[in-house]
């Protein structure tokens, strides 16, 4: 699995990776908002955004911690 920030994130601060995490995770969802009403949201895409939603939550979990959650 790809990650949402792909490997440049490497070099980031842990709180910039989560930024780009969450922005990807935005994209994707208001995409999926028009295409599945258009009925033009395809199953590869599902997986895109199930796969980043999942990051996400990985890397909220690692910067902000279980504990707050």
């Amino acid at each position: 699995m790809a990650t949402a920030t792909g490997e440049a994130a490497e070099e980031c601060p842990p709180k910039t990776v989560l930024a780009i995490s969450m922005l990807k995770a935005q994209w994707l969802l208001d995409d999926a908002a028009h295409d599945i009403s258009g009925g033009r949201y395809s199953t590869a895409q599902a997986i895109e955004l199930m796969e980043t939603l999942e990051e996400l939550t990985r890397l909220m979990r690692e910067t902000i911690g279980d504990a707050h959650l």
